[in-house]
């Protein structure tokens, strides 16, 4: 994964809020999501090489200034809290407040930004 792809991976993550972004989850993945949801949440970051949805990979390039204001408007948007956030139940995860999303959107943000060293 690439800046670019990183940032257009981290918008899409933040669109699954929005109920703007579909996810397919096996039904499999769907219980350990459910199962892991606390303990993946509770950690104070998340682990390095965590599986990603095969929706959030990409092998194209991206416009690096484009998917860089994408993601400040949506994290700005998001920001506006339960008027914003549409998803309810995650695909993977479950049932999620915005107390939840606040904390997965910061770790997974916080998890690649580190990642590129910044």
């Amino acid at each position: 994964m690439n800046v670019d792809q990183m940032l257009q991976h981290c918008n899409d993550a933040v669109l699954v809020s929005f109920n703007e972004k579909e996810l397919h989850v096996p039904v499999a993945f769907r219980i350990l999501g459910r199962l892991l949801k606390n303990m993946v949440l509770k950690k104070p970051e998340f682990d390095k090489n965590s599986p990603t949805a095969k929706e959030f990979k990409y092998n194209t390039n991206f416009d690096f200034n484009t998917v860089q204001q994408e993601l400040i408007k949506n994290i700005s948007r998001f920001q506006e809290g339960e008027q914003a956030i549409k998803c309810i139940k995650h695909p993977f995860w479950g049932k999620m407040n915005s107390e939840d999303w606040n904390n997965l959107h910061w770790k997974h943000l916080d998890h690649h930004l580190k990642q590129f060293g910044v």
